[in-house]
């Protein structure tokens, strides 16, 4: 295609011609502990959204709109407590979408009805129930009523009411994280090898820590730090993520993630803007995107050096005393960011900082803002694609020239269009993402 690379062009194309489909269709199942099928819906679904905050927010936010008779409604409201939800996603043909195949998405949620109302104290019992036996009034049959649900992970509702206190000895920050979620109950964990290796002969976890703070606070206590460039943690799918929030080149997981953005509206008439092969997922972004600098505000406003004295060398490591002679250490350690392309050129920003032996929250500052962030929308593209610590190869032509940006994904927010022309209603994915870049790649 006139316009872009013939690297970007044979990589399009080779994803284009054998897509994954971007079209679903999704059924939502209620429960409740007392009575089973209280509810099936899929035609009067109209709107999902998932927003992945990776490093503001712990959890999936996952909100569910659709449509609901009274009768249905009131059954709803009588099994409020203990409503789940199964929502089951299934591939579907984007020609006929009449047959789905088996769901590839299946899982269970607690049920939280956002917009809950008592309608006895609104409408009157003879138009909400068959009071005389002569039938339901026309209003209880015809009225629909706009609902809005948020759905949560059934272990995430026990989770985040464990609470942490205790002494430990012999300890690394990653045997700590790893006890962590094993109290927490939780069984599948990615959590990149901490910076800090230091093994400490005690270690005090003060009252009362939850799942909301703990993590933050091994990163952030004095004598303490887990990473040199921040720290998230974030639960989803019953696996606890944690890893360095400011590392734009983390070790992969999973599969790698490839995403190959082309002009704006190109490539279009397509069912599918992906392709899984056996070692990667490849993405088409052909929608709208945009990229911000934060670096050069980060150094005015933050710095670019830190001066600090720690602790341990003023107390322990004050002198070296050797066979000849009594050697005096300098007390003082500075942390540089590599960054200096400021407002001027050569952007020289010195700052005395207090330190409590936890040098990580100060590299973890430094990093905070030596990135760029990519925002992108991409469609037609598989549910929970991109997880919290994913690695992402950004693949861009500049100046005719293919150019790539190792990434991370650091908010994923999803979407889905409903399409109700046939029979059966389809939905198709939209993403809008945010992806730090390291700075000095793709120069």
């Amino acid at each position: 295609m006139i316009g872009v690379s013939k690297t970007m062009d044979k990589a399009v194309k080779e994803i284009l011609a054998d897509p994954q489909t971007g079209v679903f269709q999704i059924v939502l199942e209620f429960n409740s502990k007392d009575k089973k099928n209280i509810l099936t819906v899929d035609r009067l679904l109209t709107d999902i959204l998932i927003e992945q905050d990776f490093n503001a927010k712990f959890s999936d936010i996952f909100m569910v709109f659709f449509k609901v008779t009274i009768q249905q409604y009131l059954l709803l409201f009588k099994h409020f407590q203990g409503l789940t939800c199964t929502i089951l996603i299934s591939n579907a043909s984007n020609e006929t979408v009449n047959k789905s195949s088996s769901p590839f998405f299946q899982y269970t949620y607690r049920v939280v009805i956002k917009n809950m109302e008592d309608l006895f104290k609104e409408i009157s019992a003879n138009a909400l129930e068959d009071v005389d036996g002569t039938g339901a009034s026309l209003q209880y049959e015809d009225t629909f009523i706009d609902l809005t649900v948020q759905l949560v992970e059934m272990e995430l509702y026990n989770i985040r009411k464990h609470k942490f206190n205790m002494i430990l000895t012999q300890v690394t920050m990653e045997d700590i994280i790893y006890l962590f979620a094993y109290l927490l109950g939780i069984g599948k964990v990615f959590l990149v090898p901490p910076d800090n290796t230091r093994r400490y002969s005690q270690y005090v976890i003060s009252p009362l820590k939850t799942i909301f703070d703990v993590f933050s606070y091994l990163q952030n206590k004095p004598d303490g730090g887990v990473y040199n460039k921040g720290l998230s943690y974030y639960y989803s799918l019953g696996i606890l993520y944690v890893y360095p929030a400011f590392e734009t080149n983390l070790t992969p997981y999973s599969d790698a993630i490839n995403i190959y953005r082309v002009p704006e509206n190109t490539y279009m008439g397509i069912g599918g803007l992906s392709r899984k092969t056996k070692v990667s997922t490849n993405v088409i972004c052909n929608l709208a995107s945009k990229a911000s600098k934060i670096a050069q505000l980060g150094m005015e406003e933050i710095g670019t050096v830190f001066l600090t004295q720690l602790n341990s060398k003023i107390i322990d490591g004050q002198l070296t005393i050797t066979d000849t002679e009594i050697v005096v250490n300098e007390n003082s350690d500075t942390f540089a960011n590599d960054v200096n392309n400021g407002l001027i050129n050569n952007a020289y920003t010195p700052d005395f900082r207090e330190c409590n032996d936890n040098k990580y929250t100060l590299f973890s500052e430094l990093n905070s803002y030596n990135y760029e962030v990519q925002h992108l929308t991409v469609g037609n593209i598989p549910l929970f694609l991109f997880k919290a610590g994913s690695r992402i190869s950004y693949n861009f032509d500049k100046a005719a020239l293919f150019t790539t940006k190792m990434g991370t994904v650091t908010k994923a927010v999803y979407s889905f269009i409903g399409d109700d022309r046939k029979i059966v209603k389809s939905f198709s994915t939209q993403a809008s993402l945010d992806i730090i870049t390291n700075m000095k790649d793709g120069i």
